[in-house]
């Protein structure tokens, strides 16, 4: 059986912050149709770049959203998150509206319309000198899932967006790491960071889906680090788990993830 899937390496991190082309020498493998292209599908590519420069990218410059973890438990079986959110280099004299931005939904949307924060930065319900609510919001996350948000001053002069993975799918060997990311809810789409490998370095890598292999390589830039899509469905099956393995000359990080079929 063969699955779709995006087989190279989308560029630097850092590269991808300034906006440049996500893909470098793109290659989609299908049933039927291998093919070669030099970017990745405009809707596929939009959802990629939504996640990996989510962040200081689309931030007003200076400006920063933190997602701090206040409590962590369970509900129903399920993992329960609790954040609280900080603010520091904008405006404090006004009100925001925050947005949140589920990898569920096409387009944010609005979680809280009317917000501030305090002279520590945190961020309230209410403009008053005593925060008062603190804004605090709670969740249940998927392994993987990304969770967006951006804050928006009403004059619409300051924004800033932050992203965190609170439940996140992480392998670890020898000081690096390979992160498997939700691009999807499905993980049909998934979305490999890794971070700690020896720059300019360009190490192999395998992908096993549901007893199906396929390897390639990733480029390492200056900072260390690379950013990898993968399609692990594999035709004629509805679910499966893919492990990928990242074999370099300094360690050989693996991480593993379950992926169902959007078909």
């Amino acid at each position: 059986m063969m699955r779709a899937r995006i087989v190279d390496v989308a560029f630097a991190m850092r590269v991808l912050t300034v906006g440049i082309m996500l893909c470098v020498g793109l290659a989609i493998c299908g049933q039927n149709r291998p093919a070669t292209m030099d970017k990745l599908p405009p809707q596929l590519d939009k959802k990629v770049k939504q996640i990996v420069n989510w962040g200081e990218p689309i931030s007003t410059r200076g400006a920063k959203l933190e997602i701090r973890e206040a409590k962590r438990g369970e509900k129903d079986g399920k993992l329960l998150i609790t954040d609280d959110f900080y603010v520091t280099g904008a405006p404090s004299g006004q009100l925001y509206t925050l947005f949140q931005y589920p990898i569920t939904v096409p387009e944010p949307v609005v979680a809280l319309p009317d917000v501030s924060f305090d002279a520590t930065g945190r961020l309230c319900v209410k403009k008053a000198k005593e925060c008062s609510p603190p804004v605090r919001i709670s969740f249940l996350p998927e392994k993987g899932e990304p969770f967006r948000f951006i804050l928006i001053s009403k004059n619409g002069k300051t924004s800033i967006a932050a992203l965190v993975v609170p439940n996140p799918i992480i392998g670890t060997d020898q000081g690096c790491s390979v992160e498997a990311v939700r691009v999807t809810p499905n993980f049909d789409i998934a979305l490999l960071r890794g971070k700690g490998f020896k720059p300019g370095e360009e190490p192999a890598y395998e992908s096993n889906s549901a007893g199906e292999q396929l390897h390639g390589t990733v480029q390492i830039d200056k900072a260390g680090e690379f950013t990898l899509v993968l399609f692990p469905a594999v035709t004629g099956k509805a679910e499966g788990s893919d492990t990928v393995t990242v074999k370099s000359a300094l360690c050989n990080p693996s991480v593993s993830f379950n992926w169902r079929s959007a078909n």
